[in-house]
């Protein structure tokens, strides 16, 4: 193999395959000199080891009942990539996959009159070397024992948390005395407990409860029962696990309390609590009478976002009762540090009389693409509805506020306005009285 470089380049080539040696050749040509220098480099090309396989569900020596079922894969190791594996029993093939190093679930039922089964299992990898495991194990019919696993049936996708219960039929000539067993997930082990169900003879029903392990992907089982002679029969099975599916997330609207009251018109600050067993991705604050949608941002381990409260009433219209004393308020005011000037507008407003009821939602996203919502519900008002008005003079305002036609504004508060912004304090309405309230915008 020849190769020329400028000794600033690297160099690739394919290895060659069953060769023991491969001969680089290099020749080099400087700038300016003529001729070459050549340079030959020998190295030993390693021969691919073939994969490693070991079968899986019985081992050697091992005894099985005819008319059983015993349960049968195959597991390979490669350095490289596992191409196909087939299971073969008594020269007959039985199974077989491509393209994945692991081979499981095989069912297969043990013949009457055989003295022995001969399991043997073939992998071959992506540079064609080929490995073949055998497990021979005996097959005893002196007993007339029957078992069968009834549920789970064969090819059952669990779900990893889930409740499982695991049934057997067992028959004996002699009579079941009891049936056991080992549930095996990962490197994991457990001991089955199972007791009867049913005691109609010839057929005994026994039940195993237990729960699909999580964090595995396969679990297998083996029952053995044993009759009044001692005498045991034993069945292996395995089934593939699912992780449980993802819950949705959990919500709470934290503020503002249920069944508080709103202004409509008003803003509104929202805030959420949510959680999940993954990733909140977002959470949303609507209000279904206009479908209004705000969406909240995570501050201080809640969501939280502002949001405005629907108007849905008529603006109020100040209708003044004349036949009723008003109620006067006095007082300074000043903007700022120093006193209004006069003509300021000094206005005031009570809440509107209207109400309704008036639910907010909170829907919750996760990263799996669940969502749940709650809501709350709460007491609308309408918009506050002015009830009188005057002008600042040499820094003080006299303020008539009249009674409203078709309501009882009596005790009722009274807000106050200095050219259009919300002042501190308030008042509170009653017919005939007078009372000084100094405003401070």
């Amino acid at each position: 193999m020849e190769a020329e470089t400028d000794e600033s380049q690297g160099l690739s080539f394919l290895v060659p395959v069953d060769e023991p040696i491969m001969t680089v050749e290099l020749r080099t040509v400087r700038a300016g000199e003529t001729g070459e220098t050549i340079q030959k480099v020998l190295y030993d090309v390693l021969r691919d080891p073939p994969p490693a396989l070991h079968i899986t569900g019985v081992e050697s020596g091992q005894n099985v009942k005819p008319e059983t079922s015993i349960t049968l894969g195959a597991l390979a190791e490669d350095n490289g990539r596992i191409v196909s594996i087939r299971l073969a029993v008594n020269g007959v093939d039985v199974s077989s996959v491509a393209g994945t190093p692991v081979l499981r679930g095989v069912r297969y039922a043990v013949p009457a009159g055989v003295a022995s089964l001969l399991v043997e299992a073939t992998a071959s990898d992506s540079s064609g070397n080929t490995t073949t495991a055998i497990v021979s194990i005996r097959v005893d019919g002196s007993g007339g024992s029957k078992l069968e696993i009834i549920s789970p049936a064969q090819g059952t996708l669990l779900v990893a948390g889930e409740d499982l219960n695991i049934d057997v039929k067992a028959v004996d000539k002699d009579g079941v005395v009891s049936v056991s067993g080992i549930l095996t997930a990962g490197d994991a082990a457990s001991r089955l407990e199972f007791t009867p169900i049913s005691r109609a003879l010839p057929a005994i029903d026994w039940r195993a409860v237990t729960t699909v392990p999580a964090g595995v992907t396969f679990v297998g089982v083996e029952v053995t029962a044993t009759d009044n002679g001692g005498n045991t029969a034993s069945e292996s099975a395995g089934w593939d696990v699912q992780p449980p599916p993802d819950a949705p997330p959990s919500a709470k609207i934290i503020s503002p309390p249920d069944g508080s009251t709103v202004s409509e018109g008003t803003p509104l600050k929202v805030e959420v609590e949510a959680r999940d067993n993954g990733l909140i991705t977002d959470v949303a604050i609507n209000w279904p009478i206009n479908h209004r949608t705000a969406n909240a941002v995570f501050s201080g381990g809640r969501w939280v976002t502002a949001t405005t409260v629907p108007t849905i009433f008529a603006a109020g219209v100040a209708r003044p009762n004349e036949d009723v004393p008003p109620h006067v308020f006095v007082g300074p005011v000043t903007v700022g540090s120093d006193k209004a000037g006069s003509g300021t507008l000094v206005t005031a407003w009570i809440d509107g009389s209207s109400t309704s009821p008036i639910t907010l939602v909170a829907t919750v996203s996760d990263d799996s693409g669940n969502k749940s919502s709650t809501s709350i519900d709460m007491v609308l008002v309408g918009q506050q509805v002015q009830v009188g008005e005057a002008t600042v003079d040499d820094g003080h305002y006299t303020l008539f506020v009249s009674a409203q036609q078709g309501q009882d504004i009596t005790g009722k508060t009274i807000y106050f306005r200095v050219d259009g912004v919300r002042v501190s304090p308030t008042g509170s309405w009653d017919q005939g009285e007078g009372t000084e309230i100094p405003l401070r915008r």
